[in-house]
Order: structure tokens, then C-alpha cells, then sequence
């Protein structure tokens, strides 16, 4: 029979992109895989990290010695931003828009084993999340510890609500404890460390979101789906 020459076309593959979180209600947005956002100097020490969210919430450390750390590369071949669990922390004092009176936050981060570490609290009141011995505690006035194992270096993706008598810790998806946090307002923002700069934390942190009030499951799905995906988690 008859040969026919078979043609193949190469066809360069669809490009995925992985959607951004919702915006309504969003507060702050930080993004280390956006280099645009961040400011370091030639040993990748970060004296500014700009906020996504278009409210110009940006964090800022001046002092040299508690500049957090810049790293390469390191999950899902995006960066980071390192905080050095001795002096490392990186601060707004207050939201330009005036403090919330309940908040949701998003973080992904690596599990710290230490007690009485501090992954964030606020620059003014206190709205905190930090670990103990027990596991995961946010705090608005009263703990709320959501009882879990931690590793140290493992990665979660987080979702706190400081809602009163109805805050939420989830991990990785899964909801560890709802309950009284306190009512206590969030007023800016210190990563790192608590709002004077002690209880210093040992993490890596790739993303964090505030946005103001409570989410709808669906939102809230979204952006986790979001995370999760972006970092390989």
C-alpha cells in the first residue's frame, strides 16, 4: 500500500497560573516570591516588604541586626523570608486604615517547636499567634490553643480568625479548635516576634494575608486552595 508521511506539530503547552486570593476585605498581602516587593541589601537582608493588597500597608525593619533574611529557592523553588528566632522581626505599627475589630489571617509558614514563640502579634493591642508545649495558640485577651503536634521546619498553610466567642485555628485545611480568643482589636502588625520584638521565632514565612471581618467558605477554600497550590503544599 501507499506510504504516507506523518506530520507531528509540536504545540508549546498551556501555561497554568495560579489564581490570587480574593480581594475584597483584604488588608495586607505579603508575597515573598515577588521580588518587586521586597527590599534588601547585597547580603539579602530585608529592610522592606511591601504589601500586595493596594492598602500600602508595608512592614518595614531599619536596624540592620533585626532584618529578617531573604532566601532563595526554597519551597516549591520560590523564596522566602527568614526570621533567625534571636532578634529577627519585621513591623507596621498600625493599619493606615484604622484598627479591625475582627480579622482573618492567612500564613504559610514552618512549624516552630520552641514554647512561648511568637510567629505574629499586633504593633498596637494585642492580636497574637504564637506556640506553646500544648501546640498553636492565637490570643485577642483569652488563648485559644488548638492542640496539634508540631515539627520543627515542617510547612502548614494557617487560617486564624479573631472572631470572639467564634475564632478558628485550621491547619493545612483542617479545622484544629473554634472558640474565645477575646475581643481585643488588631491594630498593624509585627512578624517574627511579639509586639515589642521579644519572644523571637524561629520560621521561614512565604505568604501572609489580613483581611478584615470573618470569610465565607468559599473565599476561604479559595484561598487555601490557593496557597496550597502555590507552594507545593
Amino acid at each position: 500500500g501507499a506510504v504516507h508521511d506523518m506530520q507531528i506539530t509540536s504545540t508549546t503547552p498551556a501555561t497554568w497560573t495560579i489564581e490570587s486570593p480574593p480581594t475584597a476585605g483584604l488588608k495586607l498581602w505579603l508575597d515573598a516570591s515577588d521580588s518587586t516587593t521586597i527590599t534588601k541589601d547585597g547580603s539579602n537582608l530585608v529592610s522592606a516588604w511591601n504589601d500586595k493588597s493596594g492598602q500600602l500597608n508595608h512592614v518595614t525593619q531599619a536596624t540592620a541586626t533585626n532584618q529578617p533574611l531573604w532566601v532563595n529557592s526554597v519551597l516549591n523553588s520560590l523564596p522566602v523570608v527568614r526570621f533567625d528566632g534571636v532578634d529577627n522581626f519585621i513591623k507596621r505599627t498600625t493599619w493606615l486604615a484604622g484598627a479591625l475589630t475582627t480579622s482573618t489571617i492567612f500564613i504559610v509558614c514552618t512549624d516552630s517547636v520552641t514554647t512561648s514563640d511568637t510567629y505574629f502579634d499586633s504593633g498596637t493591642n494585642r492580636t497574637m499567634f504564637s506556640v506553646d508545649d500544648a501546640g498553636y495558640d492565637i490570643y485577642a485577651g483569652t488563648f485559644l490553643t488548638g492542640t496539634t503536634s508540631t515539627s520543627a521546619g515542617a510547612w502548614s498553610y494557617m487560617e486564624l480568625v479573631f472572631n470572639g466567642a467564634s475564632s478558628i485555628i485550621r491547619k493545612n485545611g483542617t479545622t484544629l479548635i473554634t472558640g474565645n480568643a477575646g475581643s481585643q482589636s488588631n491594630n498593624g502588625i509585627v512578624l517574627g516576634a511579639n509586639f515589642v520584638g521579644n519572644q523571637p521565632i524561629v520560621t521561614d514565612i512565604a505568604e501572609f494575608l489580613v483581611y478584615e471581618g470573618t470569610l465565607s467558605d468559599t473565599d476561604r477554600d479559595s484561598i487555601e486552595s490557593y496557597l496550597a497550590t502555590k507552594w507545593g503544599l
